[in-house]
């Protein structure tokens, strides 16, 4: 009889180091910091957390490899310019006509409209309507408005130590804003639905319940305070539906559960070199638990034909 074996362990591997060049900067709040800035500082942020909820395999090739932003996450921050700094977004992001690229003409239109608007974000003219028509839908909803309109900064870049882990860690928030007489850190998310239940399946699947105790972790870390975490979700689709939600107590303490957990498994494989994947060995599976299926078998069965005369 031949002995199964056992699967073969995971080989130390290097700790991975990013592409891109490595800018420093000290703890605290950096409003005026832009964006290809902030991606270049070498500090831990959400974004890597999340992918060791799939595995470490997978937040180490967000490390190596950073994903560029799709298609969908460009207009969604063009979005973000319209409803937060409508100003700036006039000034970066540009609709473009139609251009028959079959054609050498269309070919050529297009490369000197890409030339003339050089540095600017370039949008369907589908895609530039639908980030207006979504700032229309923030100014309807009373709160929303209010959150855009109130004292407060844009893109605030936040940088820190986890006093635990010792980790210097990151986060670009959206808006931080002074309402009714606490700090809001505002969230602005576009999805497909800002119904209650959807949105909250949402969280779920892109853990933004990780990001908000992350951030407000951090903002305590720089300087204690009563903060609240309110994400605006906004529909992408007609007719715009806007919700305003605050972020519970039980839910920001499960982010905070996850974070930290992944925190130590960052720490894990950086001191041992190890970055497990999925099992390597055989795992049982079935249905998930959502699935009903079918309740009797009998329901698969067809009736049985009726006998002539009966």
């Amino acid at each position: 009889m031949v002995k199964a074996k056992d699967p073969p362990k995971a080989l130390p591997e290097p700790a991975p180091e990013p592409k891109e060049t490595i800018t420093v900067a000290n703890d605290g709040l950096h409003p005026g910091m832009d964006f290809s800035t902030y991606c270049q500082l070498k500090r831990v942020n959400q974004s890597m957390l999340s992918r060791f909820a799939l595995s470490a395999s997978h937040a180490r090739h967000y490390l190596l490899d950073p994903p560029e932003p799709s298609r969908d996450q460009m207009v969604g921050t063009c979005g973000h310019y319209c409803i937060l700094e409508p100003d700036l977004f006039d000034a970066l992001v540009v609709a473009a006509p139609k251009f028959d690229k079959r054609r050498t003409e269309g070919k050529q239109a297009w490369k000197k409209f890409l030339e003339d608007h050089e540095g600017k974000e370039v949008l369907t003219q589908d895609e530039f309507d639908l980030c207006k028509l979504m700032r229309k839908a923030v100014l309807r909803h009373p709160m929303a408005k209010q959150l855009i309109e109130a004292q407060g900064a844009n893109e605030v870049t936040a940088c820190w130590t986890d006093p635990d882990s010792k980790f210097e860690c990151k986060g670009r928030i959206d808006r931080m804003c002074l309402l009714y007489g606490y700090t809001v850190i505002l969230d602005v998310k576009t999805c497909r639905s800002s119904d209650t239940e959807k949105f909250m399946k949402s969280m779920a699947d892109y853990l933004y319940h990780l990001q908000s105790a992350f951030y407000l972790d951090g903002l305590n870390i720089l300087s204690p305070g009563d903060r609240r975490y309110w994400i605006m979700a906004i529909e992408k689709s007609p007719p715009y539906e806007v919700q305003v939600f605050e972020v519970d107590t039980a839910t920001l303490e499960q982010g905070r559960l996850e974070y930290r957990t992944y925190l130590e498994r960052y720490r894990h494989c950086l001191d041992t070199g190890i970055w497990p994947g999925y099992s390597t060995g055989v795992v049982s599976i079935g249905l998930p638990r959502w699935y009903k299926g079918l309740k009797y078998v009998e329901e698969l069965m067809l009736p049985e034909p009726q006998k002539e005369g009966a």
